[in-house]
């Protein structure tokens, strides 16, 4: 028994109290997603994915209470253990800028999804397609000369950019972030997205931004999970909410007054901490702003720290649009007819969008008892051990899993 209700304390947590909707802190000019979050007390709560892991506990309550072994679709690709989301805000940036970072990320495996402005950018739509050989972009609506003005009226202007970047460069907006995380009211904007075809949301940024100094990854909403959007009455918004948990301004700017001015030295054993936190104990994204312009600049070393760390580790540098992908296709995803009978599980796994990374996951043991073998269609298939929050787990790769 519970003196709170679980699910609905981990879906305000993460998306923000509607009571701050249009909050506004002393020092900034700008309603953001991140005056949203709550204050949840000490700073130390922001070195954890708190909210992540209280719906962790929802889920592991289920699984106790159910007298069987049970199959989990797993929520990162290829059975890593982690993953690293990257993108840059392109703002003022020169096209030799964005290709510099561009490049940088393809030379190290990854792919990246740079934001544009439709009203300013130096990018013509063949540099566009040229981004997208390998990268992706989405749009950057600037609201920001609208902050003060009616919700209403910010809302439409975030639609007119919307549709004007998709008609620009002819192509359709899978994820979206504002130009400075600027926002209107509580989820009008994602009410926006979801009726525009957006299908992920990257503005709400993790930190105590405006508010305080904690660089923690998690500070504020304590969330990394991607979730979809939901109305506190309980109704589903079909666009998936994705933390970002690092901005090389906020983080590294030498000159201006909010940020903390980590020097790359001091992030490498920041972000050693972090990753090996996910890698070991969350099993979570991590999502970064690295501006091109910054780039250039002064983030340089640090991009390459976090590209050069995830590698190291084994996630994987996808883009904020693949991440987006993988969990809609995810999402087509469903387990029938598991039965259990004290020594076999059956199962029938399937779904409508066929994604190469996708794996599902079974107990490595159950009631003391170790898995002998997986069978897919009677024939055995091959399955690897895998630790998942201190557990061992069976995973089956997607080699093994076709849509039907």
């Amino acid at each position: 028994a519970f003196a709170f209700d679980l699910a609905l304390c981990a879906l305000l947590l993460r998306q923000g109290d509607p009571k701050r909707a249009e909050f506004i802190p002393a020092g900034d000019g700008s309603a953001r997603p991140s005056h949203l979050a709550a204050d949840i007390g000490p700073n130390d709560a922001g070195w954890v994915p708190f909210a992540d892991l209280l719906s962790r506990l929802l889920v592991d309550l289920v699984r106790r209470h159910l007298r069987a072994p049970v199959p989990l679709l797993s929520h990162l690709p290829g059975g890593a253990a982690g993953i690293l989301l990257y993108s840059g805000d392109e703002d003022f940036a020169d096209v030799a800028w964005n290709d510099d970072e561009l490049d940088c990320v393809t030379s190290a495996g990854g792919r990246m999804t740079l934001y544009i402005i439709p009203t300013r950018t130096n990018a013509t739509g063949a540099d566009v397609q040229r981004y997208r050989g390998h990268h992706d972009v989405g749009p950057h609506p600037d609201l920001r000369p609208l902050d003060g003005r009616p919700v209403a009226e910010r809302l439409a202007e975030f639609e007119r950019q919307i549709r004007m970047f998709q008609d620009t460069f002819q192509v359709t907006a899978r994820s979206v972030r504002n130009h400075c995380t600027a926002w209107a009211g509580y989820l009008e904007p994602v009410e926006v997205m979801e009726k525009l075809g957006v299908r992920m949301d990257a503005n709400f940024a993790s930190g105590t931004y405006m508010r305080d100094r904690e660089p923690a990854p998690y500070a504020g909403f304590g969330a990394a999970m991607p979730m979809r959007f939901c109305r506190p009455d309980g109704r589903l918004i079909h666009v998936f909410q994705q933390h970002t948990h690092h901005m090389d301004d906020a983080m590294f700017s030498p000159s201006a007054p909010y940020s903390y001015k980590i020097s790359a030295e001091h992030y490498e054993v920041i972000l050693s901490r972090i990753f090996t936190d996910i890698v070991t104990r969350f099993h979570t994204p991590f999502g970064v702003i690295i501006h091109p312009s910054n780039w250039v600049k002064f983030s340089r070393h640090q991009g390459q720290a976090l590209l050069r760390q995830a590698t190291d580790r084994g996630m994987p540098v996808w883009s904020y649009d693949q991440w987006s992908e993988f969990w809609e296709a995810r999402d087509t995803w469903r387990f029938s007819e598991v039965t259990w009978d004290g020594s076999k599980l059956r199962f029938t796994v399937e779904g409508s969008v066929s994604q190469n990374d996708l794996c599902f996951m079974i107990p490595a043991s159950y009631a003391g008892v170790p898995l002998a073998e997986v069978r897919s269609d009677r024939e055995i298939t091959d399955w690897r051990r895998t630790t998942r929050y201190g557990k061992d787990a069976a995973l089956v790769t997607s080699e093994e899993i076709r849509a039907m």
